[in-house]
């Protein structure tokens, strides 16, 4: 009695866990090209709640970054091409800026962990979409003293973006990777 109840428990939540994976029965899984085109990311949108007084990187600094990091993967890992019947990636982007407190009245212009959303659209030349990724609400999570530094609101510089940027971009390059 007592292992078939265990086996029901088991199955139970196997069946929980087997309708969490997959892609969304709207998303095309079509054959794509070993290597695609990208002239840059389509649409990116830099969000924030507070206006800090401390200069930090602009969108198009950002989406600069984010579109050199991406090529430059790209070219690594042998997924860039410049021929015209390669299929197209289309990405859409944001990033979510956060600073200390900044869903407080007490807002800081210190920087805490952003989150990040993106999508990715494989397309043929006629635009078909073939394939398509979508994750949002991604937060960077850093490390111990990270941590520390942000807690004790010692992010206070453009330069401390820098680690966020890099990862933002090593995320979307990994997505493309997975695409082949």
């Amino acid at each position: 009695m007592k292992k078939s109840f265990y086996a029901f428990i088991f199955c139970a939540i196997a069946a929980v866990f087997a309708g969490c994976g997959g892609s969304s029965s709207g998303t095309p899984n079509l054959p794509v090209t070993k290597q695609f085109r990208f002239e840059g990311i389509g649409n990116f949108e830099l969000a924030q709640l507070h206006n800090a007084t401390i200069v930090y990187h602009t969108a198009q600094e950002i989406e600069s970054m984010l579109n050199e990091k991406i090529t430059k993967s790209m070219i690594e890992k042998r997924l860039f091409t410049n021929n015209e019947n390669a299929n197209i990636l289309d990405i859409h982007a944001l990033y979510f800026r956060r600073f200390l407190g900044d869903e407080t009245p007490v807002k800081s212009d210190s920087l805490g962990y952003p989150m990040f959303d993106y999508s990715i659209k494989v397309l043929d030349n006629s635009q078909t979409i073939l394939r398509e990724i979508s994750r949002g609400n991604l937060q960077f999570k850093g490390g111990f003293v990270m941590n520390v530094k942000i807690l004790a609101g010692q992010l206070r510089d453009k330069e401390d973006e820098l680690e966020f940027i890099d990862a933002f971009a090593n995320t979307i390059a990994k997505s493309i990777e997975a695409i082949r």
